[in-house]
């Protein structure tokens, strides 16, 4: 059986930190053999999080990058598809998977595309305008880039289930080592139980 597994990073968090490393990991583990991680070549000098309109040119270069970095790929090749992101990242990958069921279901039998599964770290509230079938989210309590209650509705409205660690930031750390790791190992347990699913 033939899986890819796609890694969407966010900006300034890159693959080869915990949460997209050790899913990394998992995904491999459970047969996602053949991997692509892209990776962002370009920085914002203002602050995302309080300019409002840098922060929708961000959406929108990094939806256009992904597009352009996985047109080459044979989607229909393979037997499972995995979306694995972080924060920006994971607006990129469900528009992505979005645009991508959109063009198969268009042009090709809609039974013909891969099931396509996702692993969202730290979603945005942009992440479910577009509507992902079958995915996991995971978020923290302090995660200054996002508002809880509406990343929680909004995922419960598209049956999306996401773990909330208590005072865990846009990182999802604490600054409480210990409890980092014990949550670390909980998040890669329930990629790993979302993955065998």
């Amino acid at each position: 059986m033939s899986k890819i597994a796609v890694v969407f990073p966010g900006i300034g968090y890159t693959s080869d930190k915990p949460l997209l490393y050790y899913a990394s990991k998992v995904a491999k583990k459970c047969g996602y053999d053949e991997s692509r991680t892209l990776t962002y070549n370009f920085s914002y000098k203002s602050d995302l999080k309080s300019d409002r309109e840098t922060y929708r040119r961000a959406c929108n270069r990094v939806v256009k990058f992904t597009e352009e970095e996985l047109k080459g790929i044979d989607w229909m090749s393979y037997d499972k598809i995995l979306f694995i992101s972080k924060s920006l990242g994971t607006v990129a990958a469900a528009s992505f998977e979005h645009d991508l069921t959109r063009f198969y279901n268009k042009e090709v039998s809609p039974f013909v595309l891969p099931p396509i599964k996702q692993i969202f770290f730290t979603p945005l509230e942009e992440t479910f305008r577009y509507p992902v079938k079958n995915a996991i989210g995971f978020i923290g309590t302090s995660d200054s880039w996002s508002d809880l209650d509406k990343i929680t509705k909004f995922a419960n409205k598209q049956y999306i289930p996401i773990t909330v660690y208590e005072n865990a930031n846009h990182s999802l750390e604490t600054g409480n080592i210990d409890l980092d790791l014990k949550n670390m190992a909980d998040i890669m347990a329930l990629c790993k139980r979302f993955l065998e699913s």
